[in-house]
């Protein structure tokens, strides 16, 4: 039985998520990871279809082998570099309650974020990525504060960050002009299922730490 008969039965209230949770389980290859050949195949099938289910979600409309979500750090020091790096490096959750992004404290923030020295995001950063980075945040900080902006202009600045964070979050969303939501979500439950039927129930013990920051507003205390 594969994976879709069990969601299905389950769905259908043939069998409890008790009994589900059991046949997913019953599934999990392991031979080192894989037992036998038919296993690596099945492995190997299940996740091309996942790939291939995030590049229908994700996937630009005009090349769906391109990701059309943003993903290249700044070259030059600029305002807009300014707000790309901090929609990049500030968790969406504290973007959300950003309303202006140029004031000293957010500039702390982003420098503590890429210094090399600290330890913030050393899973997902190398060492020397934030030092190739940091004098490109560093111009670009330096560029918003040598802005003596009038009323009229500030209000412009603060909505144009507005709509670049709303843009940037809307960008991971799954859209689509031609898939349903629930495609994404099918994407994401089977995802999970099958983590959790290769850990065999010990997830805590499998999951690598996240490499974030616990108090990321501490950073931008002067």
């Amino acid at each position: 039985m594969k994976r879709e008969e069990i969601r299905d039965q389950l769905n259908r209230g043939l069998i409890t998520e008790e009994e589900a949770n059991r046949q997913y389980a019953e599934l999990k290859t392991n031979v080192g990871w894989y037992r036998t050949y038919a296993d690596q195949a099945m492995v190997t099938t299940e996740y091309r279809c996942f790939l291939q289910r995030l590049i229908l979600v994700f996937g630009s409309r005009d090349d769906r082998l391109l990701c059309r979500i943003p993903a290249k750090w700044p070259t030059e020091p600029s305002i807009e570099s300014y707000i790309t790096f901090l929609l990049r490096l500030i968790p969406i959750d504290h973007q959300l309650k950003i309303t202006n992004p140029f004031v000293p404290a957010i500039s702390r923030m982003l420098k503590a974020l890429l210094h090399p020295q600290l330890n913030c995001f050393s899973s997902w950063l190398a060492t020397e990525d934030k030092a190739r980075l940091l004098p490109i945040l560093n111009g670009s900080i330096s560029v918003v504060q040598e802005k003596n902006w009038s009323a009229t202009e500030k209000t412009r600045q603060l909505k144009r960050w507005a709509d670049a964070r709303n843009q940037y979050i809307l960008s991971f969303a799954p859209l689509s002009l031609t898939l349903a939501p629930f495609v994404w979500e099918e994407t994401l439950r089977d995802a999970f299922e099958t983590y959790k039927a290769i850990c065999d129930g010990d997830i805590d013990a499998q999951l690598p730490a996240e490499g974030g920051v616990e108090d990321i507003h501490a950073l931008g205390v002067d």
